[in-house]
């Protein structure tokens, strides 16, 4: 009996160790995450909250949107707030243009270009929302409060930085349009869309017009996968295109028609939509995204940065930012390569004491999107908007 009696105490002692497993986050992920926030705060962000780009030596839009989200992921209030008081301070567009986006660069000093980043927008406006959500207000008076600041800067994406076509069908602009010029084709970058924001945005302030940006979303994500230029897709999104006033996609004069390092932020915001919302379109795209993605391990091993639109290495590297994008997409799409692109991602971490980075301490884009694929896996990047 005694015997008996040891044997269920240990068969329990095993089911529970081995559930603590299966449930807990190891401890080495939130380390890697916390770590390289550190290293990323001590190389690129300054004791004022402007975050800098060493390579180009000025600041964008965007690196200050990306900071602040990361900041408020992570709960660093302190790092949100420096951030945010520097954005609204130097690159905003209120006192100079009239409205609440943000010049997209700064440089020597100064405003370099005072056009707006309709990508760093959104991002910006997502930081503010989560930031009302998880501490209501900042501790200055000087500042706007997050959730005010935040629904000015949603009225005028929509006014300023959307357009539509003839079939009622509504576009994000990379930047404002001179309402002056008369255009048959606008300029589209398909990476700046986000419908797991465009959702969230949505509940935000009930304007129908985000519902059809979703929609505009998926339409064009399928059709550029489809084809392009007059190619067969094989399920890659170029950089940059055009579309026209009978939502016909073409390129794009002067920009990039590779998938390279604006692109590869679509399985990323696509992913969004469907870890948080479940998205039935989401999960197509990625799941056919990702028929590529693993042909690509099957035949080299590993997946490049760069291909042409026809599927073939244009470059052929790899880096730590880009495999933490293919994971939103070969996780959502329940893939056997998935932990192979999260361990390829992790092996271009570099340790400098507490403060580690990937690959480059430079390399600020790189250090931005190389810790995404640890936030899905730690549980860090979540919908905290309500």
């Amino acid at each position: 009996m005694k015997l008996l009696l040891r044997l269920l105490l240990i068969i329990f002692a095993a089911a529970v160790i081995i559930l603590a497993i299966r449930t807990s986050k190891p401890a080495n992920e939130e380390n890697t995450v916390q770590k390289s926030w550190a290293g990323f705060k001590h190389y690129f962000i300054d004791n004022s909250g402007k975050v800098n780009r060493p390579d180009a030596n000025d600041t964008v839009s965007e690196g200050q949107a990306y900071a602040m989200l990361r900041a408020v992921w992570l709960n660093d209030k302190e790092t949100f707030d420096k951030c945010y008081t520097w954005t609204e301070n130097n690159i905003s567009r209120y006192k100079t243009k009239g409205d609440n986006l943000l010049a997209w660069q700064w440089k020597d000093g100064n405003v370099a270009g005072w056009q707006p980043a309709s990508d760093a927008d959104i991002d910006y406006a997502l930081a503010l929302i989560f930031a009302d959500a998880r501490w209501k207000n900042i501790d200055s008076s000087s500042i706007e409060n997050y959730g005010d600041k935040a629904k000015k800067i949603l009225d005028d994406i929509l006014n300023l930085e959307t357009y539509s076509t003839p079939s009622g069908r509504v576009y994000l602009s990379p930047w404002i349009y001179d309402g002056n010029i008369i255009t048959e084709s606008f300029a589209v970058n398909p990476s700046y869309y986000s419908p797991a924001h465009f959702r969230i945005f949505y509940n935000y302030t009930q304007d129908k017009r985000w519902l059809k940006l979703i929609d505009t979303t998926y339409y064009m994500l399928n059709s550029l996968s489809q084809n392009f230029a007059g190619q067969t897709g094989t399920g890659l999104i170029p950089d940059w295109c055009s579309v026209d006033m009978e939502d016909n996609f073409g390129i794009l004069e002067g920009k990039d028609n590779r998938f390279g390092y604006e692109a590869i932020r679509i399985p990323f915001r696509i992913g969004l939509d469907y870890f948080w919302f479940k998205s039935k379109d989401a999960e197509k795209f990625l799941a056919n995204f990702s028929g590529f993605l693993q042909q690509q391990f099957d035949k080299n091993g590993i997946i490049f940065c760069e291909y042409d639109y026809a599927g073939n290495a244009l470059k052929k590297h790899d880096n730590p930012a880009f495999y933490s994008c293919y994971y939103y997409s070969l996780s959502a799409a329940k893939s056997r390569y998935a932990s192979k692109a999260l361990e390829k991602n992790r092996s271009r971490l570099k340790r400098d004491g507490d403060l580690w980075f990937y690959e480059n301490n430079q390399d600020y884009y790189l250090n931005c999107l190389s810790w995404l694929a640890e936030g899905l896996e730690t549980g860090i990047i979540e919908d905290i908007s309500n």
